[in-house]
Order: structure tokens, then C-alpha cells, then sequence
């Protein structure tokens, strides 16, 4: 599958300003998301057969799944905060949906990459692997539950199915995980 740079960066924007439709860290957000965007520009060529910084663009997207389960984290902070009508706002409520729809994408994207043996190399895919699986979990939890369904499949068949060895057993040990956390959430 073929990930462009153009989708990557529209949905980075997504995700960041469904965001910032919840938060109250607002000015934090925005000192911090251009220094992000330009790394991204530098770690990712994806018009590159083979990725010259591979190992560091896969680093780059684990990152992002982390800082997209600690705004999920912040969030949760925050709508406790909330009265009742404040959390039934239409535009409270559509931001929201749209952030964990952004984070269901990049979600499903960072599984993606696991499948571009072209672009890199074994040992960083099987490092990025296993970050997947440490970091992975903590935004698992904020998804609605079709994504979270669809993406248990996908690890089922990545787990199953991918060439390398070390791949498939990090995400079959993740997959018991992620199974009690949707069924914890229903």
C-alpha cells in the first residue's frame, strides 16, 4: 500500500485540529506542531524506493501514536472538567468524533507501514513493531469500537500473515491485549 506524503501530512492536520476543537491546550499545540511537521518533512520520502533515514521515520510514527494517546489522556482530563451541557455541545461532541476518527486513521496507517518491506529495512520494521505494541494500547483504548473491531482485525491478519518472524509474534503477543481492552470497553 502506498502512503503518500500528501495524506500523511492531511491527516497529521486532521488529527491536530480535531484536537484543538477540545482543548484548552491550545497554545501549547501550536508552538509545538510545526517543529513535528518539519521532521516529518525530513524523515519521509516517500517518492524514495528505500526510505534513507527508515529507521527514524518509523520512530517518528510511533511517536505520533504516543503523543495522539496522551492528548487522548489530556482530553479525558479535561471533559471531566466539563458541565453536563458543556459536554453535550454539538461542537464539543463533533470534535471529538472527529479527533478518534483522525486517530483510528493514523492508527490504522501506522500498521500500514509494517507492510512496506521495500521502503524498510527488517530490523527497523520489526523495532517499529515493538514499539507498536508497547504504545499502541494506550490510543486503542480512546477508539470508537467499529474502528477498534476493524483494527483487531488487521493485527489478526498482520500477525498471522506478515514475512517477518519477530513481526508476527510482537503482534500476536499485542493482539491478547488489545482483545481485553474492546472487550473491557465493549
Amino acid at each position: 500500500m502506498e502512503f503518500g506524503r500528501g495524506q500523511f501530512f492531511a491527516l497529521l492536520s486532521l488529527v491536530v485540529t480535531g484536537y484543538l476543537q477540545l482543548c484548552v491546550y491550545y497554545p501549547l499545540i501550536l508552538v509545538s506542531r510545526q517543529p513535528l511537521k518539519e521532521i516529518m518533512r525530513l524523515y519521509f520520502d516517500f517518492s524514495a524506493s528505500r526510505q534513507p533515514y527508515g529507521k527514524e521515520a518509523l520512530s517518528l510514527m510511533s511517536y505520533s501514536i504516543r503523543q495522539q494517546a496522551v492528548l487522548f489522556d489530556l482530553t479525558v482530563e479535561f471533559w471531566l472538567t466539563l458541565s453536563d451541557k458543556d459536554q453535550q455541545s454539538p461542537e464539543r461532541l463533533e470534535g471529538l468524533n472527529d479527533t478518534k476518527a483522525a486517530a483510528a486513521m493514523l492508527a490504522s496507517s501506522a500498521l500500514d507501514y509494517l507492510n512496506l518491506h521495500q521502503q524498510f529495512d527488517q530490523q527497523a520494521l520489526i523495532l517499529y513493531s515493538y514499539e507498536l505494541g508497547k504504545t499502541w494500547p494506550e490510543l486503542f483504548v480512546h477508539l470508537p469500537k467499529a474502528e477498534r473491531e476493524r483494527l483487531l482485525t488487521k493485527v489478526i491478519q498482520l500477525s498471522e500473515n506478515h514475512d517477518l518472524d519477530e513481526v508476527q509474534k510482537t503482534l500476536s503477543e499485542l493482539l491478547p491485549v488489545l482483545t481485553k481492552i474492546h472487550e473491557g470497553i465493549g
